[in-house]
């Protein structure tokens, strides 16, 4: 594994951390490759083949977890900068809002755990998730 990790083998280092039951490794990388593609079909994909509910709970994880990084991140930063992080955060915005409302109703994703994770700038309301402004 350590041969390929970070190379242009990466469909291959997913594959193999999927026979591995290495999810959270998977998850991590395509979360990356969505961010590239603009598209988190993949990501999506590979929580429904490995047929296992809690993956969405875990790709939830993962992009609330790099949303956060990059609020952190964005202090210090140029406007240019900036602007790329904000464009990464949207991104992952529209992905946590789209795992919710797919997958919502799912009986394995923890409310409680989800709504720990939901950005403390977002507003609530009884119909919907609204953006607040940052």
């Amino acid at each position: 594994m350590e041969s390929i990790r970070d190379s242009w083998l990466i469909e291959t280092e997913i594959f193999l951390y999927s026979k591995l039951n290495m999810h959270n490794e998977a998850l991590e990388k395509l979360v990356l490759i969505s961010i590239e593609e603009k598209n988190f079909n993949k990501a999506e994909e590979y929580c429904q083949k490995n047929k296992k509910d809690e993956l969405y709970e875990v790709l939830f994880r993962i992009i609330s977890r790099n949303y956060q990084v990059n609020l952190t991140m964005i202090k210090n930063k140029t406007e240019t900068e900036k602007f790329a992080i904000e464009a990464k955060n949207n991104l992952y915005k529209i992905q946590m809002l789209n795992i919710l409302k797919r997958y919502g109703e799912n009986i394995t994703l923890d409310p409680f755990a989800i709504l720990e994770l939901i950005p403390g700038e977002w507003l609530i309301s009884d119909d919907n998730l609204y953006l607040g402004s940052l």
